[in-house]
């Protein structure tokens, strides 16, 4: 006879997170209201014609060739559009360099930043 389905219930620390990043993404509104509309879709669609390849894979140790799916802000703009819309920064991206490698730069610090920054070829950005 099979067995059932184990019942997952989650517990308060799962239901407290869950909660907490539910309030965090209705802070920082949609993806519309943060400037990712059908222009940047236009602007992104050419970005990733001119530059197809993952920039972070391209650069790393190994060497990597992957096709980018996404552009990233280097830097990262949060809501600033002057900086949202400066190519200077932009930087063709795989989804695993950008949900990996990238958050935990961005959580390093400037410095990291900075270095990073350099071995990709993008020029200084003074950071306040």
């Amino acid at each position: 006879m099979p067995k059932r389905p184990p019942n997952v219930r989650r517990g308060h620390a799962q239901l407290a997170r869950l909660m907490s990043n539910r309030a965090a993404d209705q802070r920082r509104g949609s993806a519309a209201d943060r400037g990712y509309d059908a222009q940047w879709s236009a602007a992104s669609r050419a970005w990733r014609r001119d530059h197809p390849l993952c920039r972070y894979c391209a650069t790393s140790a190994q060497r990597r060739v992957t096709p980018a799916t996404l552009v990233d802000h280097f830097w990262p703009h949060k809501g600033d559009q002057d900086l949202f819309w400066d190519q200077r920064w932009w930087v063709s991206a795989c989804d695993p360099c950008h949900s990996g490698f990238k958050q935990r730069l961005e959580h390093a610090g400037v410095e990291a930043m900075h270095r990073v920054a350099a071995r990709l070829g993008l020029e200084p950005r003074a950071v306040a």
